[in-house]
């Protein structure tokens, strides 16, 4: 006899599920139990079926786990949190379910446990099982929380930076630019306007060579260049206009660094007049936030089932918050500009060849459809598929045919 205010299931199962068959009272029986938890998949045996493990109850064997559609779609080691049901010969998943990854396992198991802890010190005898399942949808956002503090932290570890500093002339500018031709850094280039930029008298390519070398001192702990693959890296890029000189870099480390070189190697010649620096971290930190509240279904291992959700426009940048047109300009000159110094830089695999130089060589172009192959790419968004959404940046990859 069940106590008096008992749930109904209790009632029903005490009367024996009356209105059910034998096999239908088994299986019922057993989900009644079911409970919250994570499965890590241990090895896979067929399209419909896996060995997995109770993260949740390490002392318990591997058990076979029989989810025809999940099995198909669940990689190796994947980490689910899901409702998981024993049955006498198998157990079966419930719908939705949604990975934990492992880079973010630690900080989420951490999180799930703490908030147990507190639970439980208000309700004796509250597992982290029942914890979890009452709580499943704040289980679901504590992934996203995991996934937003880990984002942060990669993204906080970065310098990225867009670096202007202006200076105005002494001396004439011929005169300057001979002690900067005497110097094995700067490599002249052939001035062009470009989106951000009037187009300049002179432009020279600031790289990573002779005495400033030392930049990579500066960066120390940031991601070095290995010369012998990838060739030479760059400090900035600098450009002489009628009434001033202007350096563009972008990180804060690089600007500091090309301050100093610069006012050293010209001192007396140039005088500093203003500089500018848009954090374009802020911009990529945004986006992250807003991609981690986008959709939880999507996380899903079962798509079909999750309803479709039309894709949310980000909100409208407020005046000086760092989202403007101007930080979403210097970040897409930034990416264009970047993917530009990639067909310049010698590459020691293309017999110390440029991309763009060794493009003229036939030995070293085995793909005669280059031209097809690049206007496959839609990076200008024309496609309906890739239609950019508000808040996104577009490049123009116009440059890669440039003769």
């Amino acid at each position: 006899m069940t106590p008096r205010g008992a749930p109904a299931v209790e009632v029903w199962e005490a009367a024996g599920f009356p209105g059910l068959n034998n096999d239908e009272r088994v299986m019922t029986a057993h989900r009644r139990h079911a409970r919250a938890t994570v499965v890590e998949v241990e090895r896979h045996l067929d399209a419909h079926s896996f060995l997995a493990r109770d993260r949740f109850e390490p002392d318990r064997p591997p058990f076979l786990v029989f989810n025809p559609g999940l099995s198909r779609g669940t990689a190796r080691f994947a980490r689910l949190l899901t409702y998981l049901t024993h049955y006498p010969h198998f157990a079966r998943l419930s719908v939705p379910t949604f990975e934990v990854p492992h880079h973010l396992w630690t900080d989420w198991e951490s999180r799930v446990r703490a908030e147990h802890a507190t639970a439980a010190a208000t309700a004796p005898g509250l597992t982290l099982k029942d914890f979890l399942s009452r709580s499943f949808a704040h289980g679901v956002e504590l992934i996203v929380a995991a996934r937003q503090t880990y984002n942060e932290r990669l993204i906080n570890q970065m310098d990225m930076h867009e670096c202007l500093a202006a200076y105005s002339y002494r001396v004439p500018r011929d005169e300057i630019e001979a002690v900067l031709r005497e110097k094995p850094e700067f490599r002249a280039e052939t001035p062009q306007a470009e989106r951000a930029f009037a187009q300049p008298l002179a432009a020279y390519q600031w790289l990573r060579l002779g005495e400033s070398a030392a930049l990579e001192e500066d960066l120390r702990g940031s991601v070095h260049l290995d010369k012998q693959v990838e060739g030479v890296g760059t400090v900035g890029k600098l450009r002489f206009y009628p009434e001033r000189l202007v350096v563009e870099t972008l990180s804060k480390a690089k600007h500091a660094f090309a301050r100093r070189q610069l006012e050293r190697y010209l001192e007396g010649r140039i005088s500093f007049e203003e500089e500018s620096v848009v954090n374009l971290t802020e911009v990529v930190a945004d986006r992250h936030r807003q991609e981690a509240t986008v959709g939880l279904a999507q996380q899903a291992l079962f798509p079909e089932t999750a309803p479709s959700a039309p894709p949310k426009q980000s909100p409208a940048p407020a005046a000086g918050d760092g989202r403007g047109p101007v930080a979403l300009e210097a970040l897409r000159v930034a990416h264009e500009r970047k993917c530009q110094t990639l067909l310049e830089t010698a590459v020691p695999a293309l017999g110390g060849k440029s991309p763009r130089d060794a493009a003229l060589d036939p030995a070293l172009r085995p793909l005669s459809s280059t031209g097809s192959r690049r206007n496959s790419i839609t990076w200008t968004g024309k496609t309906a598929s890739r239609e950019p959404t508000s808040g996104s940046t577009r490049c123009s990859t116009s440059w890669v045919s440039r003769n």
